[in-house]
């Protein structure tokens, strides 16, 4: 598969989508022609993926990127790396990380991110889940491995970056 092939699959989500985009990435750099630049930055990179319909959820997906194209930017123009305090450095990448997070929730499906929510914010036992819906504990299981995978992947930039610069989790 090309990317002329994905761009129209691509073009079509991002017209959707593109002016919620384009608010996260000016609430979290500040700047409304940097968030144009990196949106469109994301759009690109997305339309030039070979398998762009392998992805399960194409708008998290593109989500994703965009928080971590932001990140690289950031890194780049030492808003991050070179923050005038630390604490300020911190809640920037706090709020970032919030944000890769619950795109990488909003992403799942709506069994397996109820079956998160339950555990994760009800405090249920994946017994408890498996009776109320009626399946074996090991699809519970099975749920929350994927719901926390989506999480763990989601934060993959952001341990890269940690590491890099040196930070403690």
């Amino acid at each position: 598969m090309t990317a002329e092939r994905n761009a129209p699959e691509v073009t079509q989500l991002y017209q959707e989508i593109s002016e919620e985009l384009r608010q996260l990435l000016v609430r979290k750099i500040g700047n409304t022609k940097q968030a144009d630049e990196i949106a469109q930055t994301t759009y690109l990179k997305l339309c030039r993926l070979k398998h762009s319909r392998d992805i399960s959820n194409l708008r998290g997906h593109l989500f994703n990127m965009a928080v971590r194209i932001s990140i690289n930017h950031l890194q780049k123009n030492h808003l991050i790396a070179g923050c005038k305090s630390e604490r300020a450095c911190l809640v920037l990448k706090g709020e970032l990380k919030t944000e890769a997070i619950k795109d990488s929730i909003a992403e799942l499906s709506d069994k397996t991110r109820y079956v998160f929510l339950l555990h994760r914010y009800r405090g249920l036992r994946y017994s408890a889940i498996a009776k109320h819906m009626e399946v074996p504990v090991t699809a519970i299981e099975s749920h929350m491995n994927q719901a926390l995978g989506n999480i763990q992947d989601a934060m993959e930039a952001f341990s890269v970056m940690d590491n890099r610069q040196g930070y403690a989790h």
